[in-house]
């Protein structure tokens, strides 16, 4: 067994461990596939089943088998996905399966929680409301306690916890993705696959719809119809400012700096009016493709 081999594996149960036992799943999740993977790639599936094994093993003394279970398995199945990817020159085709694995994750991670009495949305508030108080941030928020505005927020994370799994879960990949690329960018695993995203008509159709019917309040008093458009609207946001950026990178895609631009542009996703301009070239992209447009004029 190589060196190398050795060190993946021990990096791979380490993320996993610090993530299981700090309750940070998310943690586990983003750095222990980045391992995984890289042993996935070199067909060194025996090696990963066997850290994914002892990990199991060592998180069991938590005396949480259940979430021990989901969290490995999630894990490996993630990165398992991915690194099948890279061996096949398929990445395109597994990044929707894989950022399913995550949702779905999460759903059972959700479920377990109602199964333990929790609400999902106090849970959640009650994590942020600890983390504050830990890091001395639980004073005051615009006249009100934190304990008063996360209470205020749970309707908030009740209404787009879809769109935040989905969001989370798409980041997720694609940060094990891009992660990766780069290790192997010398590498003939190396696969240009960013600057090349672009959704169908569909999303556009959705993002239209679902931001009239929010604009305008139609079926605000259907509760389920309701929270589906929102979803929608935030999700179909998303992928939209997606492609504008998809777009950025295709263009500077000989420059320099290109890597450095698009981080900065991601970081911009932040601001609202920043994520609007997004919209507008994502949307122009998606109908009239400007890459096709540019490279038949060259």
């Amino acid at each position: 067994m190589q060196k190398s081999t050795v060190w993946l594996g021990s990096f791979a149960i380490l993320c996993i461990m610090v993530g299981g036992y700090t309750g940070q799943s998310f943690l586990a999740l983003m750095s222990a596939p980045l391992f995984l993977i890289l042993l996935f790639i070199r067909d060194d599936w025996r090696v990963a089943l066997t850290v994914l094994g002892i990990a199991f093993l060592l998180l069991g003394f938590s005396g949480d088998w259940l979430a021990s279970t989901i969290l490995v398995v999630t894990t490996g199945g993630l990165s398992a996905i991915l690194g099948h990817g890279f061996r096949t020159n398929s990445l395109r085709a597994v990044i929707p399966l894989a950022t399913l694995v995550i949702v779905v994750y999460y759903l059972l991670i959700f479920v377990e929680l109602r199964l333990a009495g929790y609400s999902v949305a106090s849970y959640m508030s009650h994590q942020a409301l600890l983390f504050m108080e830990q890091s001395g941030q639980s004073g005051s928020l615009a006249g009100t306690t934190a304990a008063d505005w996360l209470l205020a927020m749970e309707g908030d994370v009740n209404l787009y916890l879809p769109t935040f799994i989905t969001i989370f879960a798409v980041l997720v990949t694609l940060f094990e993705v891009v992660v990766v690329r780069f290790i192997l960018r010398r590498d003939n695993a190396f696969q240009p696959l960013f600057r090349a995203i672009r959704f169908p008509l569909v999303v556009v159709v959705l993002f239209a719809l679902s931001l009239l019917c929010v604009m305008a309040g139609i079926g605000e008093d259907l509760s389920l119809f309701w929270e589906l458009v929102n979803n929608l609207w935030l999700i179909s946001t998303f992928l939209l400012a997606l492609q504008a950026v998809s777009l950025l990178w295709w263009l500077l895609r000989t420059r320099p700096f290109a890597i450095a631009i698009i981080c900065v542009a991601v970081a911009l996703m932040t601001i609202p009016v920043v994520v609007e301009i997004y919209v507008l070239a994502g949307m122009t992209d998606v109908m009239f493709d400007i890459r096709k447009r540019i490279s038949q004029r060259r």
